[in-house]
């Protein structure tokens, strides 16, 4: 399985620790946080992966290269124009072949065991699309996802009023999923806020029938857009360090 972590973004809202680097390239306990998505990963069996890079990309060739000392095999495609998630999903679609992959934003993470159960589970479901969610105060900020006793998603909603949000559980910035997903993303309208967001993709897909399934990982998730977001991960990624990386060798 081929793995795919968007790394573009510029990370405005962490200034000036992204002045001159991506955000994925941000120091989070004692390596760019990149490094950590590659390790989880590569736990998860996933051993080729594309980096859809653009912002100071060259701070992340610079950094990882081949992705040989992580015992990885990266490839870079380069999104010139920071126009949302969709589009930057679609560049990886020459790796991924007619094989599943998996995806993740390149500013969140969530524990390690979740990336090696997410493709489990894909491959015990057999489904289009498994995303992960995760429980949140502030749906607003996030895309709102209902779905039924079996895990079945009925709906996701992108940055819904915190009034009117049909549900508390986030879609998480992780994913499995079925090529057929970049035949929805090639069909993605310009969004409200200005942006291709895959969230559209994954909505067309529910109203077409597409099996798409919900796995939870509770609240289990940290994410560095902001510098308060961004020492919660270093928290939480120490924490990690100590009480479980060494089996992830």
């Amino acid at each position: 399985m081929v793995g795919v972590i968007l790394a573009a973004g510029q990370g405005k809202r962490l200034r000036p620790l992204t002045a001159r680097q991506p955000k994925p390239m941000v120091g989070v306990a004692g390596q760019p946080f990149l490094a950590h998505l590659i390790e989880r990963f590569r736990y998860a069996d996933v051993r080729e992966i594309v980096l859809v890079v653009g912002y100071y990309a060259w701070r992340i060739w610079q950094y990882f290269n081949t992705g040989a000392r992580w015992d990885v095999s990266l490839h870079y495609v380069y999104q010139l124009k920071l126009n949302g998630t969709a589009p930057a999903t679609l560049l990886a679609e020459h790796y991924t072949g007619n094989e599943p992959f998996m995806l993740t934003w390149g500013d969140v993470v969530t524990h390690p065991e979740h990336y090696r159960k997410i493709r489990m589970r894909f491959d015990e479901l057999n489904c289009d699309m498994l995303m992960a969610v995760n429980l949140v105060e502030d749906i607003s900020k996030g895309a709102s996802v209902c779905f039924t006793e079996d895990g079945r998603v009925v709906s996701v909603v992108e940055k819904p009023p915190l009034e009117s949000a049909p549900s508390q559980w986030n879609q998480a910035g992780l994913f499995v999923a079925k090529p057929v997903l970049f035949q929805y993303l090639r069909n993605v309208p310009l969004s409200p806020r200005g942006e291709y967001e895959f969230t559209s993709a994954v909505s067309a897909m529910i109203e077409e029938g597409c099996d798409v399934r919900a796995y939870c990982i509770g609240a289990d998730t940290w994410e560095i857009g902001t510098t308060g977001s961004l020492q919660r991960a270093e928290r939480a990624l120490i924490h990690m360090r100590t009480t479980f990386d060494s089996t992830m060798s």
